[in-house]
């Protein structure tokens, strides 16, 4: 059953069934009916389906139908693809599902292209899809950064939360306009806006972008300076002390 499933979706992908005529052979599927007469009249391009209809009943006919509508979609997309994600082959039938779970749909797939990303497989569509990267997003993170971004920049970029706001608050506070592995090395290890102000406050205005990183990576905080601060002059008059005392007995030396 679950090969005749996929013989019906990789003939939409291909174009020699329509949706509207998977349908009715899923349909026929789940119930255990005899397989519909077609709309289209040609039967000779449907093959005769048959199997165990206990089984068939237990595969969830909604992605199944979603999956049919993401493959015919694609196919008129003009999009292929294979198993490392780039090039070669039709759209393959695990990957269809996942397109339909993630609701990656014909129009987002020919927005990114405009945007720019035009030389993406299956595996490249869905993993932007998953989290919820837009076209739009990739193109305003490159006019910022001022280069073309790579498939695998935007995704860390994604991946990582890095928002324009986020962007540009990080400029405009460390008064430069940071490149592509700085922004992201800021947000993997958790520097926002606030936590850069907080440290200048303590430290002085004049942190560098290395400084106010390596700070952020070995937990160094506000209230840490402060409190060290603190310590450090106090034992520093604490030493004051001692070498007057120590003064004060050689001199009461030399006078016995």
């Amino acid at each position: 059953m679950a090969d005749e499933r996929t013989k019906v979706l990789e003939m939409v992908a291909a174009g020699t069934l329509t949706i509207d005529q998977a349908d009715q052979l899923l349909e026929s599927f789940d119930t255990g009916q005899e397989q519909p007469e077609l709309d289209s009249g040609d039967r000779e391009s449907v093959p005769q389906l048959g199997g165990d209809v206990a089984a068939a009943r237990s595969v969830d006919r909604t992605a199944f139908k979603g999956a049919t509508k993401i493959a015919a979609r694609a196919a008129k997309a003009g999009y292929k693809g294979a198993k490392a994600g780039r090039g070669g082959g039709n759209v393959k039938f695990d990957q269809l599902i996942s397109l339909a779970i993630h609701g990656v749909s014909a129009d987002y797939i020919r927005e990114l292209r405009e945007a720019g990303l035009t030389d993406l497989g299956m595996d490249q569509i869905l993993a932007l899809g998953i989290h919820g990267i837009k076209p739009a997003f990739f193109r305003e993170m490159s006019e910022m950064l001022g280069a073309d971004l790579t498939f695998d920049q935007v995704l860390a970029l994604g991946i990582h939360g890095v928002k324009p706001d986020y962007y540009r608050q990080m400029n405009e506070v460390l008064g430069r306009r940071l490149e592509f592995d700085q922004i992201l090395a800021l947000a993997i290890h958790g520097v926002r806006p606030e936590y850069f102000a907080e440290m200048s406050e303590v430290l002085g205005n004049d942190l560098s972008f290395d400084q106010i990183l390596a700070l952020s990576i070995h937990g160094v905080r506000a209230d840490y300076v402060l409190e060290m601060s603190e310590f450090l002059e106090e034992t520093q008059d604490d030493d004051k002390t001692a070498g007057r005392d120590d003064s004060d007995d050689d001199d009461d030396d030399d006078e016995s």
